[in-house]
């Protein structure tokens, strides 16, 4: 049996015809509600149905391969012999709660580019925008042929670090290639309109930084270098669905969001009504405060997943621009953090759990099920995973696709696995956050996470 579920908030049944095409029964809820961003979340009573978030969460799911199973016992006279969950995106956030929820269900979960944590990466996503604001309040806007310009000569920099010259970021986290490059002028930069000033390059350097708070530590992460970013300079309304779930609020305006308190000034000076105006970081201590437990389904504590046997595999691509790839990086390593001994021991969480990080795919499905099936029902646990198209060789984390020098770039057979990606400082010192619920403090994740603290003298 394979359960599914669609992306983002859903309210409709998934597609099961591919499940069925493989021989397997199918099974899938609209989540427990009709379309929509906020599907009646928010009550008239400027309250919010936390019953209908459980079960967009995840309890629909739960209860739904209970059922579907009961079905399938008595249709066939026999129980299923193995339980799957596959999901991407907002199914992806799905399956890491019936991991946690309901591990007794399943033998295997699928998960890819989860959008777990709701809550904190939706707001996340204002911050190339908000950022974009307050450049616009001080000087030109950065425009689309600017950030192009940026973003290809980041690629351009860093593309060789992996060891191929393929137009493709190994790990972007490695790559510190600065705007301020561009600025026009600068030897090798390019010619107006696309170069930049340094507002503007400081600006996009803050964009591939991230959001940090007021004592300069990052709060969430951000989307990388070699995603190409829009130009939009209103709050997404991704971004809008978080601050009025925050506040159970259906009119309040995602504009009166800023990067800081100087673009709140700076709007003021130019007559703005700012009486609803907050900062990033004030919104990301509310979002912590009222909803982004409730919207998480993931935690660090999976030990009744590994003890029944589940074996999880998650996939996510590093120029995913809808959402943010080191989001998984961080669960990984607090996991590995929480069963490794005082730090974290990726061995100790291998045998059952498995990160594969993709170099430069975006927001895409995989068909990476066949995989976790062979590693379930054959205990063939997957080291590498060969793609036919993109880059050629996926390696379980943390090592990394190495090429052997010769032959074609595009050929998994030229590909071996090895090295390690949380051994570099440049990419490892891009990981540290605030502590939930602390992301106005000066108080770093390094606990959870494993990270020595003063390790990174910029975090």
């Amino acid at each position: 049996m394979i359960m599914t579920a669609g992306g983002g908030s859903q309210g409709s049944v998934p597609d099961l015809r591919s499940m069925i095409t493989m021989g397997a029964i199918g099974g899938g809820t609209d989540s427990g509600h009709g379309p929509g961003s906020d599907f009646g979340v928010i009550q008239e009573t400027n309250t919010l149905d936390t019953g209908k978030i459980t079960d967009w969460i995840g309890r629909s799911n739960g209860l739904a391969v209970r059922l579907a199973k009961e079905i399938a016992r008595t249709y066939y006279g026999s129980p299923v012999s193995y339980t799957y969950w596959q999901g991407f995106s907002g199914g992806g956030h799905m399956g890491w709660t019936q991991v946690t929820q309901y591990p007794e269900e399943y033998d295997g979960a699928l998960i890819g580019a989860p959008a777990a944590d709701w809550q904190q990466f939706r707001l996340a996503d204002s911050w190339d925008e908000i950022v974009r604001k307050k450049v616009a309040q001080q000087t030109d806007p950065i425009t689309q042929g600017q950030m192009t310009a940026a973003t290809a000569a980041a690629v351009a920099a860093c593309d060789g670090d992996d060891g191929v010259r393929d137009g493709l970021l190994g790990d972007p986290r490695s790559c510190t290639w600065s705007a301020t490059n561009n600025i026009c002028g600068a030897a090798g930069a390019p010619a107006a309109p696309n170069c930049v000033n340094r507002i503007q390059a400081n600006g996009i350097d803050t964009m591939w930084d991230g959001p940090r708070n007021s004592h300069g530590l990052r709060i969430w992460y951000p989307y990388d270098r070699g995603i190409n970013l829009g130009t939009s300079t209103t709050t997404q309304a991704s971004t809008v669905q978080v601050m009025r779930w925050n506040r159970a609020d259906l009119t309040f305006d995602g504009n009166n969001l800023y990067q800081d308190r100087e673009s709140i000034a700076l709007a003021a000076a130019a007559g703005v009504d700012v009486t609803n105006a907050v900062t990033y970081e004030q919104e990301a201590v509310l979002t912590a405060a009222t909803t982004a437990r409730l919207t998480s389904g993931w935690q660090r504590d999976i030990t009744r997943a590994r003890d029944l046997g589940l074996k999880i595999m998650v996939y996510h691509g590093t120029a995913d621009s809808a959402i943010q790839y080191r989001n998984d990086v961080d669960r990984y390593r607090q996991a590995a953090r929480y069963y490794g001994t005082g730090q974290a021991n990726f061995a100790a969480i291998q045998d059952w759990y498995r990160l594969f990080l993709v170099p430069g795919m975006g927001h895409s499905a995989q068909p990476f099920l066949p995989e976790l099936m062979a590693w379930v029902e054959d205990g063939v646990a997957p080291d590498r995973i060969a793609r036919t198209s993109g880059f050629p060789v996926v390696c379980s984390f943390p090592q990394k696709a190495i090429y052997r020098g010769s032959g074609s770039t595009s050929d998994a057979n030229n590909y071996t696995c090895g090295g390690n990606l949380d051994a570099d400082p440049v990419a490892l010192c891009q990981m540290p956050s605030t502590k939930f619920g602390l992301e106005d403090k000066a108080a770093l994740n390094t606990s959870e996470t494993g990270i020595p603290p003063g390790q990174c003298k910029k975090s």
